[in-house]
């Protein structure tokens, strides 16, 4: 339930047959909550619960699981678990099967394929998520089983590297974990999902996002632009902390990018909101959250769809104008400040439109030379749908025809009222 969200429930379900006293409907605990963890849970319940002298033949629709208790379980054990997910739950599995004195067998079975011992562990699941309280787990394993460290003889340099890094962790800085938190809760407010920290930094190389905005949001999150309070403490340069725009005594990037009133931020903003083709209600909260999270962010169905599913294209233009909104803003304060050069609100609306047409034609460009199959061009058809400069005069084909000339439609550069 809510699978990849912080609110996230994962259930186990094993099934042996009907009215078996081995049949379990278990609600997993702790922070790991994935459809893999439920998988593997269920598998470790299995060798838990039946006796180590009983054949044991295990039906589950996860090649992830079962190939990694068979085809991959020696080379991450060699490895010393470095950088392999879920890797306390294997690790429990594994010992599980060395316990184990009667042969154990894996058989891969097509999920939602009306298989009856798939259907009835699926139900078990269902049930365990929903749960008021998550279950007890045993992962404790026996220390003559137990493996630590990695071989010498497959240990690399990078991976030993990898696992120094893992074993020293350093917490986040406090304004990271501030917009971290910020970044959360924006996204429940939009969406109505608690999003996961790791889904957060993952948001930020999101293949609608170029790299120079993706290096920008990362940074961003992580707080290491020398803006604002970064420069109170350094001898000599404590008049940097204030917005060079507006004056305000100590700028952050929530002031640069949304309350600076000397700045084009609220002009650029208007143009994004101004462009957008399918109507306010869709048009999300502008914040340092929803900004910096801008590859979470989601255009759904209408409500009475049960569930809500996104919409590819909106969702994705979304995204662009959002993303693309954000950085300007930051490139033009950077020219400011650094470069002293400002813009007139004419050119700034010319370099927004120019950064929307630049994407609209590389979208082109990759539909028709690099990524040819017809859903890459139905995808980008419904991204821009909507804000073509006279779309209803284009060819079907507009996509793919190189010598079809399209467009942004113009923007109101006038539009007033709140973000």
């Amino acid at each position: 339930m809510n699978n990849g969200c912080d609110d996230a429930r994962c259930g186990s379900g094993v099934w042996v047959a009907d009215g078996s006293p081995y049949n379990r409907a278990f609600r997993v605990p702790g922070p790991f909550q994935s459809n893999q963890v439920g998988e593997i849970v269920a598998i470790i319940l299995a060798l838990q619960s039946i006796p180590p002298m009983t054949p044991l033949s295990i039906h589950s629709d996860s090649r992830y699981v079962i190939d990694g208790l068979t085809a991959h379980l020696a080379t991450w054990e060699d490895k010393g678990w470095i950088d392999v997910s879920n890797a306390v739950f294997f690790a429990t599995a594994a010992f599980l099967l060395r316990r184990r004195s009667a042969p154990t067998t894996f058989t891969w079975v097509k999920g939602h394929n009306g298989d009856v011992g798939n259907e009835h562990a699926d139900r078990l699941a269902d049930a365990g998520a929903r749960k008021p309280h998550p279950d007890i787990l045993d992962l404790s394993i026996d220390p003559a089983f137990r493996l630590s460290g990695a071989k010498l003889s497959t240990l690399t340099q990078a991976l030993a590297y990898r696992g120094i890094r893992a074993a020293r962790d350093k917490p986040l800085r406090r304004s990271t974990v501030r917009n971290i938190y910020a970044v959360r809760d924006a996204i429940h407010t939009s969406l109505g999902s608690l999003a996961t920290i790791p889904s957060v930094w993952t948001s930020c190389r999101h293949r609608d996002i170029p790299r120079p905005i993706q290096q920008f949001l990362f940074r961003s999150l992580h707080h290491s632009y020398k803006i604002g309070a970064y420069w109170e403490s350094i001898p000599g340069y404590e008049h940097r902390a204030s917005c060079s725009a507006c004056g305000a005594p100590t700028e952050s990037m929530d002031h640069l990018l949304f309350q600076c009133p000397d700045s084009h931020q609220a002009l650029i903003w208007h143009l994004a909101r101004d462009l957008w083709p399918h109507g306010a209600d869709s048009w999300p909260d502008m914040n340092i959250g929803t900004a910096l999270a801008c590859g979470l962010l989601s255009v759904r169905t209408p409500d009475d769809t049960q569930p809500p599913r996104p919409r590819p294209g909106p969702t994705r233009l979304l995204r662009i104008l959002v993303a693309e909104s954000v950085h300007l803003i930051w490139v033009l304060r950077c020219e400011a400040t650094i470069a002293e050069r400002t813009l007139s609100p004419a050119a700034v609306v010319t370099r927004w439109r120019r950064r929307l047409h630049d994407r609209l034609i590389t979208d082109k460009i990759n539909a028709s030379r690099t990524d040819r199959r017809p859903a890459s061009s139905g995808l980008v058809r419904s991204t821009w749908r909507g804000v073509l400069l006279r779309e209803d005069e284009l060819p079907p084909d507009w996509v793919t025809d190189q010598e079809v000339l399209v467009g942004i439609k113009p923007s109101n550069p006038l539009l007033t009222g709140p973000l």
